[in-house]
């Protein structure tokens, strides 16, 4: 006989900010990046620009509410074909000013999420 697993709900209430946001960087671990990229640019100077943006896609949604929630920036886009769900953060001001300081509280844990976010930095 198999067992099924029930899929509870969880409820945002009753949690804690702390735990909110330790959830959060953990989900963001395993589904965010945090991309670092440069942009041809002929009229700077060096000639490149660098552009920093922060992405989570999901098909749930939910995950992808309470991050604009919490870190109060960014915009949330539904890939109509396959109802796939994406949050980003590209305006540079957002990215110092609330992704990075979010991430040095809550910090993601493997190595290599956390070498991709201190060249993020």
């Amino acid at each position: 006989m198999v067992k099924m697993c029930s899929v509870r709900k969880i409820s945002r209430k009753g949690l804690k900010s702390t735990e909110v946001g330790y959830f959060l960087a953990g989900f963001v671990e395993g589904e965010g990046s945090f991309n670092v990229s440069l942009h041809r640019k002929d009229d700077y100077k060096l000639g490149w620009q660098v552009v920093l943006s922060f992405n989570v896609s999901q098909k749930d949604r939910t995950i992808l509410d309470m991050l604009k929630d919490k870190l109060k920036c960014g915009i949330i886009k539904t890939r109509r074909r396959d109802d796939l769900h994406s949050f980003d953060v590209t305006k540079a001001a957002d990215i110092v000013e609330k992704v990075i300081p979010y991430f040095s509280k809550y910090p993601v844990m493997s190595r290599s999420k956390v070498v991709n976010f201190e060249i993020f930095c």
